[in-house]
């Protein structure tokens, strides 16, 4: 099964990851068209990050243009996709803040986290990280599904 993960942008190119039989194949930054011609259409299914509100309204409409340009493309080329929020998937990674922890012990949590990525797959950019946790709750809930 190839799955891209998508973390959508306003002004620089789109952050990717992109995992074959639960491999990191590929990542990096790329336009959307870009990235069509370098994966093509043989794709299963894309996981894009999707946004809360904001009371910024030119982010909102730069995000929301960018993450439906990315469906469009998806719906253009027959491509399965999944939305998730980012409090989502940092849930999913033991990324957010628990009730009795400090901010502090959070922010550490974090830093953490992030550097266990950048030894495993050997990516230092947090937006790829980012993509790479996404990629890594779409598995958590798949496995729940197929257990129930």
């Amino acid at each position: 099964m190839r799955i891209v993960v998508i973390d959508p942008h306003i002004v620089k190119p789109y952050s990717y990851a992109v995992f074959e039989d639960d491999k990191l194949t590929a990542s990096g930054h790329s336009t959307l068209s870009e990235l069509h011609r370098t994966l093509g259409k043989d794709i299963d299914l894309v996981i894009i990050e999707t946004q809360y509100f904001s009371k910024n309204l030119k982010t909102m409409a730069g995000l929301a243009t960018s993450k439906g340009m990315v469906l469009g493309w998806c719906v253009t080329h027959d491509i399965l996709w999944v939305e998730v929020y980012p409090a989502t998937w940092q849930a999913a990674n033991l990324f957010s803040k628990k009730p009795k922890e400090s901010k502090e012990e959070a922010v550490a949590k974090k830093k953490k986290k992030r550097a266990d990525l950048a030894r495993k797959f050997d990516e230092k950019d947090e937006h790829i990280q980012d993509c790479i946790m996404m990629y890594q709750w779409w598995m958590i809930e798949r496995e729940k599904a197929n257990a129930n």
